[in-house]
């Protein structure tokens, strides 16, 4: 969602016996916030840098297990997202460039 111009992303509502953990760079007008229960994502929020929010979804709404620390969720545009994903889920991109048949000749 786009608020004015702010990027702004919700994952879940609070859960009272979940953990918060967040990160800000008020400078940069970013927060973001994740609520932890166990070693799952289970809510929340992404203000100003919203990278990752495609896959802090998908291992919330899955009911992922998250390993290790948590923090690293938190920070905007990290390579750890991508690594996360089981290798069956990952998308190969590829780019194929087309011609027409009279070029090729």
């Amino acid at each position: 969602m786009n608020l004015q111009g702010l990027s702004i992303v919700i994952l879940g509502a609070p859960t009272p016996d979940a953990a918060i953990i967040s990160h800000d760079r008020t400078a940069e007008g970013i927060y973001r916030e994740l609520f932890i229960r166990g070693r799952k994502i289970v809510g929340g929020a992404l203000v100003g840098d919203i990278s990752g929010a495609g896959l802090l979804h998908f291992l919330m709404i899955n009911g992922s297990e998250v390993d290790g620390d948590v923090a690293r969720f938190l920070k905007p545009q990290s390579r750890v997202f991508y690594q996360l994903l089981p290798s069956s889920k990952r998308q190969r991109r590829r780019a194929r460039i087309l011609f027409p048949k009279e070029m090729l000749s």
